[in-house]
């Protein structure tokens, strides 16, 4: 990369209304360096002020609370007085080479910081999309799992509670801004929402009683096992995130599965459990092609 020369750069940074940014790489050793004098060592003074007390870079790391950081910019400020005393007294080459050492502080200390807030925003995205991927399956777990009509000795509920514990303590690291320590419990909780899904894919997880005593009972346990779906469809696109022309047809699946629920929710409005319970069993057909498009197999 080439750099203008300094004294360029200073006239910008000393135009109205310019801030340097946090990131600006000015040139520490021109490309062509000229004997140090008095013109050259004022000009490249104001430059290193202003990155020294007015730039973004200098607010970067003013409020950064990084102690390496603020020791090295108040190390460029001292520098940038010394330079002052040695131009005063004709200690040209003396005071050039003092306002290069602050330069180089202050862009160095800006682009860590700039690097360390890319890598922890990166953490951040990633703990956030896991979150809300075991978030999602636990609710629909939930969801199943309180069904009066599943054989509670075979939903092992301690697994969700487990869970729970385990994202409580991830959110307590990511609220304190640690998404890197918040992975470790996170994980955790990611894995085992795994191994229930891939049970609950295979059929060990939850047995029913299919025979009901009415069927606005049937109707029930059909539209929480409705509910289990689009969760799982929600999972199922966190999970594998599917990619190209397969998302519209997920999508359309999803909203098609919304209406043929809200015909299903309709009709047992009016007492037609019966065609209720069709209703939702074919919005659950939808949903279970969805899933599979997301890339996950679900038996059914």
């Amino acid at each position: 990369m080439r750099y203008r020369p300094v004294l360029l750069a200073a006239a910008l940074l000393c135009s109205p209304g310019f801030v340097a940014p946090a990131t600006v790489a000015v040139a520490e050793q021109p490309a062509a360096r000229l004997p140090a004098s008095k013109p050259i060592v004022d000009q490249k003074r104001l430059l290193v002020e202003n990155m020294a007390y007015r730039s973004t870079a200098a607010k970067t790391i003013a409020e950064s609370g990084d102690a390496e950081a603020i020791a090295a910019l108040e190390k460029a400020k001292s520098l940038i007085e010394e330079a002052k005393a040695d131009a005063s007294g004709e200690k040209y080459k003396e005071a050039d080479e003092k306002l290069n050492q602050a330069l180089k502080l202050i862009n160095e200390q800006a682009r860590r910081l700039t690097f360390n807030s890319a890598d922890a925003e990166r953490a951040k995205t990633i703990f956030e999309r896991r979150r809300h991927a075991v978030e999602t399956f636990l609710n629909a777990y939930q969801r199943v799992s309180s069904d009066p009509n599943a054989n509670s000795s075979q939903v092992p509920k301690e697994h969700a509670a487990w869970i729970a514990d385990k994202l409580a303590e991830a959110d307590a690291l990511a609220a304190k801004g640690e998404h890197e320590k918040a992975q470790a419990p996170l994980e955790s909780a990611y894995e085992r929402t795994r191994e229930l899904i891939r049970t609950m894919r295979a059929g060990q997880t939850l047995t029913r009683d299919l025979n009901f005593a009415t069927p606005e009972e049937e109707y029930r346990y059909e539209l929480k096992r409705n509910d289990s779906h689009f969760a799982l469809l929600e999972f199922a696109i966190v999970e594998k995130n599917p990619q190209g022309s397969i998302v519209p047809r997920i999508n359309e699946s999803r909203d098609k599965a919304r209406s043929v629920r809200g015909a299903a929710e309709a009709k047992a409005q009016t007492g037609d459990f019966p065609g209720a319970i069709a209703e939702l069993n074919s919005s659950t057909q939808i949903l279970l092609q969805a899933i599979r498009m997301s890339g996950i197999y679900v038996p059914g």
